[in-house]
């Protein structure tokens, strides 16, 4: 997220990532396994060319999943808003299958000046689409198929609200600063044809628990006992507060259907993480619609 001090070149979303709390290991493993069989399927000629959309400063997952399959070459595209991030993924140690790497500051919702006329073999999206609205998830969805190559796929790496829970849509005014969120300019949403997305029934006021409260407790304790700095899990819990709404892993998969993407759950080994009923791997390919 732009400016956010968490997620800043030295904030704490890195000792997230070191602990695992999201699955990063869990993923790069089962990530790997997807794309080894996308290379025997189709087997690719030339250089594959890689978008990881909201790359941030370490890009683990996507150079973890591909950084061993020595007789390929990669050029890689990264898109982050945040400034801060663009200037620590210069300087991060990318696989040595990496031939060209290209980074670009600007809004991984709303790409597509800043990859104009470029398709790209495999594109990576880590941990961004539970910040979105399901009519922004759509619209970047949209966007996600205009740009795969033919054959191309999508791997995504997310953060899921249970299914048997109610759906919490996102505020439309961030509660600090009171300024409007949106992912994607209003202008651009509003060409975006919605009126086929699924029913997402939010409670009424009175009826509206907030079924992540569990879950940030269940946060609070797998930072503990990793003994994280309690300021550090502050600005988690405030961002997770504040900006996480997620869909459920079906109404995604619904979502990138209409798209015109195909998209499944990947198996992954994760019975001893703490936070494994939250966190899933989805992957998959356009569709002719």
């Amino acid at each position: 997220m732009r400016n956010e001090k968490a997620f800043s070149r030295d904030g704490f979303y890195r000792f997230v990532l070191e602990a695992n709390l999201m699955l990063h290991r869990n993923v790069a493993e089962s990530g790997r396994r997807i794309v080894s069989r996308w290379l025997r399927t189709h087997e690719p000629k030339g250089v594959i060319r890689i978008l990881d959309l909201a790359c941030g400063g370490a890009p683990i997952s996507i150079c973890n999943m591909t950084r061993h399959f020595d007789t390929y070459q990669f050029d890689y595209t990264g898109i982050d808003i945040n400034p801060d991030q663009i200037v620590a993924a210069k300087s991060f140690e990318y696989p040595s299958n990496f031939r060209k790497i290209e980074l670009h500051e600007g809004n991984a919702w709303h790409f597509g000046d800043l990859v104009k006329g470029q398709h790209f073999d495999i594109v990576f999206s880590g941990m961004n689409l539970h910040h979105g609205i399901p009519e922004e998830i759509l619209a970047v969805m949209m966007q996600v198929k205009s740009v795969l190559a033919p054959n191309g796929l999508l791997i995504s790496h997310d953060f899921f609200r249970p299914e048997t829970e109610a759906y919490l849509r996102r505020p439309a005014l961030d509660p600090e600063t009171g300024e409007p969120f949106c992912m994607i300019p209003p202008e651009a949403l509003s060409r975006i044809d919605t009126k086929n997305l699924p029913q997402f029934k939010s409670p009424g006021i009175e009826e509206r628990s907030d079924w992540r409260q569990p879950f940030i407790t269940k946060y609070r304790l797998a930072l503990a006992q990793r003994e994280a700095a309690q300021q550090g899990v502050e600005e988690i819990m405030a961002h997770v507060n504040a900006r996480d709404y997620p869909v459920s892993i079906n109404e995604l998969i619904e979502i990138a259907r209409l798209a015109g993407v195909a998209l499944e759950q990947v198996p992954m080994e994760a019975d001893k993480e703490p936070m494994k009923d939250y966190f899933c791997l989805l992957s998959g390919q356009t569709t002719s619609n």
